[in-house]
């Protein structure tokens, strides 16, 4: 066993060695010369907040402290030449899973047209982005700007550093690192996906270990070959080279494990139910179901109707009937029933907007799908409206305008 170890760790450095001289593949513009630029960095204080309700600076760092509408845009003027620069990497913080990243930039060519790049952001913090994927990336640099939009969080967004890369072989590898150990909070309606490697990532960790494990088997033959090694050696040796570098991955899946265990902790730990809820991400939706939950009896015989405009099983829809339980909740369509599935006393909830429900608040006149009932509104609010069906009227007769 110990000759087979002084065996395959030799195999797999040469391996590793030989992966390191091929990371240049991965990347199409390496022969481009476009690895000798010097990197183009932004400090934070090298913005200034265009779209923000509260700003500061701390530091390097430029802080938005409140957004404007649900949006943050920061702003610099760099000068330089975007071929040069194929990837960038951005340390931002205090985004939120479900926010919405873009890259904006204008060139001296084209002064008045303002490109942009969605970013698929996945953690918190440092994160690397390829802009040279853009057709549109090219020509002189002279603005760029990140914007952030959606429901602001509790964190500031801290903008510390923007900076532009060439390609190398070091930054290609803290690419790959940042990459393959990134963590993204997990999403309810994301339940069996992992989205720890990104969609744009510079290589898959499985693919490299699989390709990493096949030069080093290859390593092992030639030197079982020339050394003369038994076969019992070298049998040995080829199931350390097969699962060492699993154990790798192995390791690294656990880190991912680890962090969301203590996040969750973090969050949620000696907590009771109802400040557990009050804290996760659908918060707003918990809140509103308790709101509702006191205009509606807990009666068996009491039925809600909840219609929203989705198909299959939407998220949200499915998340405040959980909310509401133990209502007697009917949980479809998007608009009133046929005549005879409805009844005086039932309790319909408008779930976000509807194209097919209209309601009069003048005259409580409620209708939809050729449906007409007399109904009173019992709450209003941004997520939705809830009724209470009073009196069925006649439904509207054919080629009647409503």
């Amino acid at each position: 066993m110990k000759k087979a170890c002084l065996t395959s760790i030799p195999v797999l450095l040469l391996a590793a060695g030989l992966l390191w001289t091929m990371l240049p593949l991965l990347y199409p513009d390496w022969a481009e010369g476009k690895q000798a630029a010097e990197p183009q960095v932004l400090l934070g204080t090298d913005f200034s907040p265009v779209v923000a309700a509260e700003a500061r600076s701390e530091g390097d760092a430029l802080l938005i402290t409140r957004m404007q509408t649900d949006a943050a845009v920061f702003r610099a003027n760099p000068r330089f030449d975007a071929s040069r620069y194929p990837q960038l990497r951005l340390h931002l913080q205090g985004l939120r899973p479900e926010s919405r990243l873009f890259l904006f930039w204008r060139t001296a060519e084209l002064p008045t047209r303002q490109r942009s790049l969605e970013l698929d952001h996945y953690r918190d913090g440092t994160q690397w982005f390829a802009p040279g994927h853009s057709e549109f990336w090219r020509g002189t640099v002279v603005e760029v700007a990140i914007g952030v939009f959606g429901e602001a969080g509790t964190e500031p967004l801290r903008l510390r550093e923007l900076a532009f890369h060439g390609v190398t072989r070091e930054r290609m590898a803290a690419r790959m690192i940042a990459e393959w150990s990134s963590f993204q909070p997990w999403l309810h309606s994301a339940m069996n996906l992992h989205r720890g490697i990104p969609p744009a990532a510079v290589a898959h960790p499985n693919a490299v270990a699989a390709l990493g494990v096949a030069i080093a088997l290859l390593l092992l033959v030639i030197a079982a070959a020339v050394l003369r090694l038994s076969r019992r050696t070298v049998v040995a040796a080829g199931l350390l080279v097969l699962f060492l570098p699993w154990l790798v991955l192995d390791l690294l899946w656990q880190g991912q494990l680890n962090t969301r265990v203590a996040l969750s902790r973090d969050q949620f730990g000696g907590l009771d139910q109802q400040t557990k809820h009050q804290r996760d991400l659908d918060s707003a939706l918990f809140n509103y179901a308790q709101e509702l939950r006191t205009l509606v009896p807990a009666d068996p015989q009491q039925r809600l109707f909840l219609l929203h405009d989705s198909r299959g099983h939407n998220y949200q829809r499915l998340r405040l009937q959980f909310h509401l339980l133990p209502l007697n909740i009917y949980n479809y369509g998007s608009t009133l029933l046929p005549v005879g599935e409805m009844r005086p006393g039932d309790y319909v909830l408008q779930f976000g907007a509807l194209e097919g429900l209209h309601y009069d608040p003048a005259s409580g006149l409620l209708t939809g799908n050729n449906q007409r009932w007399q109904a009173l509104m019992l709450s209003q609010h941004e997520l939705g409206r809830l009724f209470r069906l009073t009196r069925e009227l006649p439904p509207v007769a054919t080629g009647q305008r409503r």
